[in-house]
């Protein structure tokens, strides 16, 4: 399996600097219908992999 196709697995670290940097995102105005977007694409971004997986992205978004 190519490894971009595995769950994006994130440190404790990485998931820290994502949650900080999606709550100024939205302490800015990110508009709450696309969070859940932009959570993933960071998270993506951050881990290069494509399978993102939707608890993660949910812990991000939670308030």
């Amino acid at each position: 399996m190519d490894k971009r196709e595995e769950c994006a697995a994130v440190s404790a670290h990485d998931y820290s600097v994502i949650k900080g940097a999606f709550k100024t995102m939205v302490a800015e105005g990110l508009p709450e219908h696309v969070w859940a977007e932009v959570a993933e694409r960071m998270v993506g971004d951050l881990t290069r992999s494509i399978k993102i997986d939707p608890e993660l992205v949910m812990r991000i978004i939670r308030r």
